[in-house]
């Protein structure tokens, strides 16, 4: 399966593909500064937020437990992600 990211750069449409693989997003979220942020919890491996903007994607790796909720702080970069590891850990991470 192919997974793009449509982005409207104020002309136009322009494709912006995901750098994943076989993975399930869980949340997806635009910023009021011109970003958008994914939830991301692969198949292997630990979960992350990807994050898209000014035409390039950065990768936040969590420490631990699985992306469930993500959050943009209003007025900033910022994003909050709510995790769950196991059946009653709940963490609040904060990126910027």
């Amino acid at each position: 399966m192919r997974r793009v990211v449509l982005h409207w750069n104020g002309a136009s449409w322009q494709q912006a593909e995901l750098p994943i693989e076989s993975t399930t997003l869980n949340e997806i979220r635009a910023d009021k500064v011109g970003g958008v942020w994914i939830g991301v919890n692969p198949d292997r491996g630990g979960s992350y937020v990807l994050n898209f903007r000014a035409g390039r994607w950065t990768r936040a790796a969590l420490p631990r437990g699985r992306v469930g909720r993500i959050a943009p702080i209003p007025g900033t970069t910022g994003l909050l992600v709510l995790a769950q590891e196991g059946k009653d850990t709940f963490l609040i991470y904060e990126l910027r």
